[in-house]
């Protein structure tokens, strides 16, 4: 039994430009949901390098801001024994072995002065990527960290205040660190 087609009343020809005006805009809609999928997706991905090439800039970062101290102490300490070396071969009547402490003197403070230079050196590249890559307040923190490592170095590494400002700076860069390279941060990266 054949059935009945109904014919319709629209000429044939404004069925077709119909029929192909749907068909556009659903491939349009799907193209558009597609591309804002990738978008979307694409997203993430650049925010989870971003934590990621972050956590890796701010974990050397610190490593390096914590190595800064040791070589600063030996190049203060060697400076002091250069200068009472000096004094001691300059005295009248000063003997070879004060001579030759004034040398021995002077090879560590080269020493001591090559190894600050390559520890400051790493600091200042670890500062240079977190201008680039870092966040506003991690530049800040950093400022913050370098302005009290200076209050520190200054006062020769023994006033508690100096100090204590120097580890406060280190644990507020910790925080931020802990903030921005977790992509859900636990509670202690905000506390205190």
């Amino acid at each position: 039994m054949e059935r009945d087609v109904p014919k319709s009343s629209w000429p044939p020809w404004v069925v077709a430009v119909l029929s192909s005006a749907v068909s556009i805009a659903v491939a349009l809609l799907g193209g558009w949901v597609a591309l804002s999928g990738t978008h979307f997706g694409a997203a993430e991905v650049r925010e989870k390098e971003s934590r990621e090439k972050r956590a890796q800039i701010y974990l050397d970062y610190l490593a390096a801001a914590r190595a800064l101290p040791d070589p600063q102490t030996r190049l203060d300490l060697a400076f002091e024994e250069y200068e009472e070396a000096v004094k001691a071969a300059a005295e009248p009547g000063a003997t070879n072995a004060m001579k030759a402490r004034q040398v021995a003197a002077l090879r560590e403070l080269t020493a001591a002065s090559v190894k600050a230079k390559v520890v400051g050196d790493e600091l200042q590249k670890q500062a240079d990527l977190i201008w680039v890559y870092g966040s506003n307040e991690a530049w800040y923190a950093h400022l913050e960290l370098q302005e009290a490592s200076g209050k520190k170095a200054a006062s020769s590494g023994t006033d508690r205040a100096a100090n204590a400002r120097q580890g406060k700076a280190l644990t507020q860069f910790l925080k931020l660190f802990c903030r921005e390279a977790s992509a859900t941060p636990p509670e202690r990266c905000d506390s205190g």
